[in-house]
């Protein structure tokens, strides 16, 4: 089931590229010691349109403009390996005897390139959003404004 494999693969390294980040998974933050609530300086945001052309440029220099430099280098070692594939079929194209070998290895080299398509997409819409929501505040304090409450609940009667 060497299909089986493959589809496991770029599965895995799809959903890496997508939810790997700088940030661990599950962090303990200390009490904000100011108001969370204020508006970052945008004079140091990162500019959207800016990681997002970076990302088309070079692999994972979007990501980098972002300051996530995990998922960065991951985008990197994705699409390089896309690229190395594809070189990898284009040599057994060239090196097929028959015109059944030729046509399976240039079907794989041009199913490589669709992949790679679609990871400078994914990697583009990354950075753009990264770049975006960079001064999105992330703080765990969901109280809102001070002094207010909020509460919700679910009522079921049988």
């Amino acid at each position: 089931m060497p299909g089986l494999k493959a589809k496991v693969f770029w599965l895995v390294a799809f959903l890496l590229m997508v939810f790997a980040g700088s940030e661990p998974l599950f962090a303990c933050y200390p009490p904000a010691a100011q108001d969370t609530t204020a508006e970052a300086d945008s004079s140091r945001l990162p500019d959207p349109t800016g990681a997002m052309i970076r990302s088309i440029l070079f692999p994972g220099w979007g990501q980098w403009y972002n300051g996530k430099r995990w998922k960065a280098a991951l985008v990197f070692v994705v699409e390089a390996g896309i690229v190395a594939n594809a070189l990898y079929w284009d040599r057994k194209m060239k090196e097929a005897t028959t015109s059944r070998e030729r046509a399976w290895a240039q079907e794989n080299r041009n199913v490589s390139f669709w992949y790679l398509g679609l990871a400078i997409l994914i990697s583009m819409g990354d950075a753009y959003i990264d770049a975006h929501l960079a001064g999105f505040d992330v703080s765990p304090d969901l109280s809102g404004l001070p002094g207010t409450v909020f509460s919700a609940g679910v009522r079921a009667r049988f």
